[in-house]
């Protein structure tokens, strides 16, 4: 699609942005790894084609949109200028803050009543529910009112649930399936934790997800798997804390510490959405950007050094 623009830009004498919404090279390389393409997969969402796309596409561009300062970082390491980049992150409008409200679906005092910690997204075998599962044993010796709540679906589902099952874990899970996001916030202010296990690889280290700006919206304490971004924002924020990769143990761990000193962190999370991640600073940004454009007769040059 972004070579179908770049043709149409040209032809046209047209400035031509792209919205990187992830390092989708890395992507495609990870399910690769994981085994789900079969058929025209393998021509239209090879890893290998992509990147020759990517190689001869990203230089038509005359500017760029990503979700986070690593994958500026990237770009600028295959030429890219820095100041034709500009970070656009997937970050809640102040409407979604104030959407929180005391009309609360039935199993939220269920929720409130355990110490419930929460996933919400894709359930694949990247984003590393497994480890939670076997986290949990060592966590429900420590806690015994522990809840894990998952919102969210995917074909890892089956067999995560069957690991709950034959770990005897199912009186500790509160599996909630799809949830529309709209609804969602309802259910992640009630837990005391909010999830991201994700393993960590290059197209984590290079992208953010969602969820992590909804926990802090919510005033839900973080804990994450050590992927570069992550890290950062919970360090600079103080808004929660990370776990190793793929650590089970240290997971367990993490989660005992936290219940048993908290800290400030959802406080901390709900003032670094008012004042730094928030759709309201990041459209002002967009609009500077096309503005930009829209007040240049001409645009013969591209973003590469």
């Amino acid at each position: 699609m972004a070579v179908a623009g770049i043709w149409a830009a040209e032809k046209y004498n047209i400035p031509i942005i792209f919205d990187m919404a992830e390092d989708y090279c890395s992507m495609l390389q990870e399910i690769w790894k994981n085994g789900k393409f079969k058929g025209l997969n393998l021509l239209v969402r090879n890893p290998y084609f992509a990147r020759l796309v990517e190689k001869y596409a990203i230089r038509k561009f005359q500017h760029i949109f990503v979700v986070i300062e690593e994958a500026r970082e990237l770009l600028k390491k295959k030429g890219i200028r820095g100041e034709a980049i500009t970070i656009l992150s997937n970050t809640p409008t102040y409407y979604d803050v104030n959407r929180i409200s005391s009309n609360m679906p039935t199993d939220i005092a269920f929720i409130k009543k355990r110490y419930s910690v929460i996933y919400t997204g894709g359930i694949t075998k990247d984003r590393g529910l497994s480890i939670v599962v076997d986290a949990m044993p060592r966590i429900i010796k420590e806690i015994k009112d522990f809840l894990f709540v998952v919102i969210g679906k995917g074909y890892e589902s089956e067999n995560i649930i069957k690991s709950i099952n034959e770990k005897g874990l199912k009186d500790y899970t509160l599996w909630l399936g799809w949830v529309e996001h709209k609804n969602m916030y309802e259910y992640i202010a009630s837990c005391k934790i909010g999830l991201i296990p994700h393993h960590v690889n290059d197209h984590i280290n290079t992208t953010i997800p969602n969820k992590i700006f909804d926990y802090m919206m919510c005033g839900v304490p973080v804990l994450s798997s050590d992927a570069i971004p992550m890290r950062r924002i919970l360090e600079e924020e103080k808004c929660g804390k990370v776990f190793r990769n793929g650590s089970a143990n240290d997971l367990a761990d993490t989660v005992i510490l936290m219940n048993k000193y908290p800290e400030n962190y959802g406080i901390n999370g709900i003032n670094a959405i008012k004042h730094k991640y928030n759709w309201e600073l990041d459209e002002i940004k967009l609009i500077d950007v096309i503005s930009t454009f829209e007040n240049k007769r001409e645009y013969n040059y591209k973003c590469v050094i």
